[in-house]
């Protein structure tokens, strides 16, 4: 990731308050892990970066069709490959060797749910399981579920933009995204019954996904409105604190839970969406972008995917240090940099090189290297 574009409307080039934003939404979900006060609805970070996801993937591929009116498929699931599982596979398998020493001194559960869950989530399809199994436990791999939804819309809307892109080019991409975007939102708001970990389904978190698939054909077709201003940045911003700070996103209050779901979830996937619209547009106040842009955001958002992986591995080992949130939030954050960083040189970055040779546009290559597994979070944000 020597480079880190990522895109605007197609052509714009790099948005360093991107990665700055991602930065943000990586440390929401650490200081929620960590239960600091006022992050009890830390699940907002991760709805962050699925509407990046979402927004990144879909201008890197209707650049592509834009200029040669074909996509490779090939192409676009080795870059996926390359980006996503090398990092995977190494925290996967430290944390598995973690949980198997654990069990060798002790009958630990949580060590014997961590083993458990291995296939699911090489295989990513961890989200599913503590539905289709209520109860089930997925130890230290809880937080990957975000992982297998984002692995999944990579599997699938590939093939389906293609085939609505041949239908109605980016105005019919735009009109499905938004439709499936509003389905998921109804299911959520009007049917959804609060139970288990539904949360976690790709159904249900799709949302977020589709409308920043949505954003990138409306931005690739046209020229926003000016009353889509500073106003809208600063509504979106500070809705999505109140989700944060006021919204309970972790199963352990049913009530709250639910609440989050059918309430702070909605507002905060569109928050997250028109966050993004002002930051790819240029019309994001400037205090907010310089803030988003200051070096240290920046270099965050680029090791975020690793941030990601990482940090519940480095959070329960800091457990065994201290009680206080705070004090384990910043324990958490200052080692998970340093091994995240470790992954990103040692690890990511050499496959990021190889990736190179299933790239025919460089600057949609650089952007593609910015995508989160992510993320960017069943009953953890």
């Amino acid at each position: 990731m020597a480079t880190n574009e990522i895109l605007g409307r197609p052509g714009t080039g790099y948005i360093r308050s991107l990665d700055g934003l991602r930065a943000l939404a990586v440390i929401i979900v650490i200081l929620s892990h960590a239960e600091v006060a006022g992050f009890g609805g830390g699940k907002t970070g991760v709805l962050i970066f699925f509407v990046l996801s979402g927004y990144l993937i879909t201008s890197i591929l209707l650049r592509e069709l834009d200029r040669t009116d074909r996509l490779s498929l090939k192409r676009f699931y080795a870059r996926r490959f390359l980006r996503l599982y090398p990092a995977l596979i190494i925290v996967t398998a430290a944390t598995a060797a973690i949980a198997a020493v654990l069990l060798t001194r002790t009958a630990n559960p949580s060590a014997q749910s961590t083993l458990n869950a291995l296939p699911s989530v090489l295989l990513y399809f961890n989200n599913w399981v503590p539905i289709f199994a209520p109860g089930t436990d997925m130890g230290l791999f809880s937080h990957f579920w975000s992982l297998a939804v984002e692995e999944q819309f990579y599997v699938v809307w590939p093939l389906l933009l293609l085939a609505i892109y041949k239908w109605r080019r980016a105005r019919g991409v735009l009109l499905v995204a938004l439709i499936g975007a509003l389905l998921s939102i109804v299911f959520k708001v009007f049917v959804w019954d609060g139970g288990g970990s539904r949360q976690g389904g790709t159904d249900f978190a799709s949302d977020g996904l589709l409308l920043g698939c949505a954003l990138a054909a409306f931005l690739a077709i046209s020229t926003p409105p000016k009353w889509m201003g500073r106003w809208l940045f600063w509504v979106a911003l500070a809705s999505l604190a109140l989700a944060t700070t006021v919204g309970y996103s972790g199963s352990g209050d049913p009530a709250a839970y639910e609440l989050f779901g059918r309430v702070f979830w909605p507002v905060a996937v569109l928050a997250a969406t028109a966050v993004v619209f002002g930051l790819a547009t240029g019309r994001a106040p400037r205090v907010a972008v310089r803030v988003l842009e200051l070096r240290g955001m920046v270099y965050l958002g680029r090791i975020s995917y690793g941030m990601y992986l990482w940090h519940i591995l480095v959070l329960t080992a800091a457990r065994f240090v201290t009680d206080s949130p705070l004090l384990l939030a910043a324990i958490t954050l200052v080692v998970t940099i340093g091994v995240a960083s470790a992954s990103f040189y040692l690890v990511e970055r050499p496959f990021l090189r190889r990736k190179q040779r299933y790239e025919n546009d460089p600057s949609a290559a650089n952007a593609d290297e910015a995508q989160y597994g992510s993320r960017t979070t069943a009953t953890q944000p």
